[in-house]
């Protein structure tokens, strides 16, 4: 009879940890690049454009880190399959 495998609390931690993550890391590209943003505003971009840029940035670091992550585990599981059963 086999026991159903289950997600242990520490797994669970990481899925939330993330999101914050990319967030502060926005946040931080955008306070560094105020006086960039400023010039693009002063020759005429507006509003909707900026935010097209900030937003893409954002989206090519998170996927990037969700690509990396996931070849990152299929490389664990492939490599030792004793990586996914485990439960600590």
């Amino acid at each position: 009879m086999s026991t159903p495998i289950r997600a242990s609390p520490k797994s669970r931690r990481w899925r939330n940890v993330s999101p914050p993550q990319v967030r502060s890391l926005a946040s931080c590209t955008v306070s560094q690049r105020t006086r960039e943003i400023g010039v693009r505003v002063t020759f005429g971009a507006d509003r909707l454009r900026i935010f097209g840029q900030i937003l893409r940035e954002s989206l090519t670091v998170a996927s990037a880190g969700i690509v990396i992550g996931l070849l990152a585990s299929l490389a664990l599981t492939t490599v030792d399959p004793a990586v996914a059963m485990r439960d600590d």
